[in-house]
């Protein structure tokens, strides 16, 4: 594949820094959603596109290529407390076509996230900590709110978690459940899903706790479907569960995503896994570095922690190419995606000396 078309969702407007509240909010230079493509031959980068939207910091793409959804992270939106989700077609020279805007229903949504069978989509609501679905209709546009969950809960951590923060979620598909990263609760919150549909069924006897002031963020499995990767934004660790046929998840591994010895701010954000199954990867916000571990065939366990600097500060989301051999890494203080080659063989990255500069990018897509 010699072109690689990928969007990129970014911060236009900065709230909150560090967990803190930001007065007056900082205005960071970017428009909204960019769309750009990369030839891996010539190495020319072109933004196709840019659409102005209000910090769209996550954004999904269906499986076929033909739709973006994005949130933006905001608390009001129609006149009420909630952001909102945008729904854009993608044209044959891949720029983006706003078609409509739904409510979340929850203040600072950060996250979304497409259903394979591109029935339904979930969105997690950072701010309120709440968790809802829509029905998607064949013609892309959003049904009515399927299904709404406030979640109700705290921590240790007395910055970070004194109410709920649901960060994201995802689907099992061995079990037709969602689980959901909530970092203010400590806790893996499951649901029975309807794709078709997205009416949720909460499971709380299924709920898992994790370790107190760990901050579940962000999740990956492993290709056999069974393995699932947590990683844990406030201590910088990998949580690793096996879901079993009860449906319930077991406790595997904790591993930090940190070399030993760093003391400086802790901070985790992204985590990956190579399509082969062989090599995880964790993306450190404080360190500024994308961390590789070696696994095998089965998903366990996690060894061999290798660190990698992403010439950049507060390193966010990355993206492996669709050919396994690029890996696009978002630094969101210092501007800039950086390109890097990816070693198949060892797992290993080493950067290309390929930079893109983009305001405040925090999430990747490529259309596969």
């Amino acid at each position: 594949m010699s072109i690689l078309t990928f969007f990129v969702g970014t911060y236009t407007t900065a709230f909150v820094r560090r967990g803190k509240k930001l007065d007056p909010p900082h205005e960071t230079g970017s428009k909204g959603i960019y769309s750009l493509v990369f030839d891996t031959v010539s190495k020319d980068i072109s933004i196709v596109s840019i659409t102005e939207n209000i910090n769209p910091t996550f954004i999904d793409v269906t499986s076929d290529g033909t739709r973006l959804y994005s949130i933006s992270e905001t608390d009001r939106f129609d006149g009420i407390d909630q952001g909102f989700i945008t729904f854009y077609k993608i044209t044959s020279e891949n720029k983006l076509i706003e078609i409509n805007k739904k409510g979340t229903a929850g203040s600072e949504p950060c996250h979304i996230i497409i259903h394979p069978s591109q029935k339904s989509l979930t969105v997690s609501n950072y701010g309120s900590g709440s968790v809802l679905s829509y029905g998607i209709e064949d013609d892309g546009n959003l049904s009515d709110i399927a299904n709404f969950f406030q979640h109700s809960g705290s921590s240790i951590n007395e910055l970070r978690q004194k109410s709920a923060h649901a960060h994201s979620s995802t689907f099992n598909l061995l079990t037709n459940q969602l689980y959901v990263a909530d970092l203010g609760m400590d806790k893996i919150v499951v649901y029975d899903y309807d794709s078709s549909t997205g009416i949720l069924k909460a499971r709380p006897e299924l709920d898992v706790n994790l370790i107190p002031g760990a901050g579940p963020r962000h999740f990956e499995w492993h290709p056999n479907g069974s393995i699932l990767y947590v990683i844990n934004e406030l201590d910088c660790t990998v949580s690793v569960y096996e879901c079993h046929n009860d449906q319930k998840l077991e406790l595997l591994q904790n591993i930090s995503t940190l070399p030993e010895g760093f003391d400086g701010i802790i901070s985790c954000a992204d985590i990956h896994i190579s399509a082969d199954g062989k090599f995880l990867y964790a993306s450190n916000r404080g360190h500024s570095s994308i961390v590789r571990f070696t696994t095998s065939l089965s998903g366990i366990p996690l060894s061999d922690a290798t660190h990698f600097d992403t010439a950049g500060k507060w390193t966010r989301n990355f993206a492996i190419s669709p050919s396994q051999d690029y890996m696009f890494v978002a630094n969101q203080d210092t501007n800039n995606i950086v390109i890097f080659n990816r070693d198949i063989q060892d797992g290993s990255i080493v950067n290309s000396g390929i930079e893109i500069d983009i305001p405040s990018p925090v999430c990747i897509k490529f259309i596969k």
